[in-house]
């Protein structure tokens, strides 16, 4: 089968979105399928064409088997302006247009969040292909949370994103939860199938001895908490920073990696409060970030109540698969994969003494840090590995192909 995956972000870029887009094409190509992936240059966190990279109009390369199309980019970070934002997204399904002139797909990839998913639906409309849209982040469910009254923007995008769901062969969801929530909000038919989010083995095998310096200088005779990942609007650090108030005269540490929406905020607040055992760092790569997740005793998932319950992110795959276990707040989805795996504990993100309390139990029983640190690698490799994802997707691809042929679904 020859594939379309459409995705604003893809690597060297790091994170979610461009790891999973990377690994499930490669695992598609190594299933003997033609994969084209068309994305940006890349450009994320910082809004900056990476160096050995010259934005022009369209650039082809190979990566492990992949064809690559990367294309004009109006670059923008996460800390860029909504309005940049906006555009850079709009700039993208305009350049993606170009896979109009390309030898045509059996099936088209739309992977949200932003707007990849749009161009997307709009090539598979004029083309007329079976498009799969690939809805990864309930973002505009995060973007009316975060508003006391949705205006026109919001409302033009839900409309938007209710017309895909409902013209697309498939809709792919990062989880159970998620699932059940989008078919009842958007009155969908057939529910959205739920293909995880996952690791690669051999990922999480090759990453580097020891952490980078000016971490590991902080992190000696520590017990550590860490959350490596974008510090943005899916999170609610307050809890965290409560804990850590309750906890500073313990020795114990907290570290933070990455960058945000949210980052400034936080360490303007962390300094308010003068806690000397919160540590914010800048955004490492991809091996580095997980050396610094296999070195810390404990990772955090502070999750916004009501919103974030749907979410699995990378982050939670990896450090269980890590053997570090994984602090769940208000991740019901999360929270019930931490409990089947016996691998971290499901707290009330309402509630930093709960929280403290918690932490000090796992610094008095280090016992159970190496079980349960154990039992949550051995759940993740064996159940949510990227091989058994893309073999599903790929599944799933073939039932669509299939179906057209022999014209028992309408587009």
């Amino acid at each position: 089968m020859k594939f379309f995956l459409l995705s604003q972000f893809f690597p060297p870029e790091t994170g979610a979105a461009p790891h999973r887009a990377f690994y499930h094409a490669v695992n598609w190509v190594k299933m003997g399928h033609e994969v084209t992936v068309v994305t940006n240059f890349p450009n994320s966190p910082h809004g900056k064409i990476y160096e050995g990279y010259k934005n022009r109009f369209l650039r082809k390369e190979t990566v492990e088997g992949v064809s690559v199309i990367r294309l004009l980019t109006l670059a923008a970070g996460k800390k860029s302006s909504i309005v940049r934002r906006f555009l850079s997204s709009v700039f993208y399904v305009v350049m993606a247009q170009v896979c109009l002139f390309q030898k045509k797909p059996d099936v088209i990839v739309g992977s949200a969040p932003y707007f990849a998913g749009f161009a997307a639906f709009l090539i598979a409309k004029i083309r007329r292909i079976p498009l799969v849209y690939e809805l990864r982040d309930p973002w505009l469910q995060i973007l009316g949370q975060n508003v006391q009254r949705p205006g026109i923007y919001f409302r033009i995008l839900e409309k938007i994103e209710k017309k895909m769901l409902h013209h697309s062969d498939r809709v792919v969801v990062i989880g159970k939860k998620m699932s059940q929530v989008m078919a009842k909000r958007y009155g969908l038919e057939e529910k959205p199938v739920p293909i995880f989010n996952g690791i690669e083995t051999e990922d999480i095998a090759d990453i580097p001895d020891g952490v980078v310096p000016h971490i590991a200088g902080k992190m000696n005779g520590m017990f550590s908490i860490g959350f490596v990942g974008n510090l943005g609007v899916w999170y609610d650090y307050d809890v965290v920073i409560k804990a850590a108030d309750l906890l500073k005269e313990k020795p114990m540490a907290y570290f933070f990696v990455g960058d945000g929406k949210l980052k400034n905020g936080f360490i303007e607040e962390v300094k308010r409060l003068s806690l000397p055992n919160i540590h914010i760092f800048d955004v490492l790569t991809h091996k580095q970030a997980l050396a610094v997740v296999r070195a810390c005793d404990l990772t955090i998932l502070p999750f916004k109540k009501g919103v974030c319950d749907l979410c699995l992110p990378l982050k939670f795959f990896e450090s269980l698969a890590l053997g570090t276990p994984v602090l769940v707040c208000n991740g019901e989805e999360a929270g019930l994969i931490t409990r089947e795996s016996s691998s971290g504990a499901l707290i009330d993100g309402d509630n930093p003494g709960e929280l403290a309390a918690i932490i000090e139990d796992y610094v008095n029983n280090p016992g159970k840090l190496e079980s349960q640190g154990t039992a949550g690698r051995k759940y993740i490799v064996e159940n949510f590995n990227r091989r058994k994802m893309a073999e599903k997707y790929a599944k799933i691809f073939g039932e669509i192909i299939s179906k057209n042929e022999t014209g028992q679904e309408k587009r």
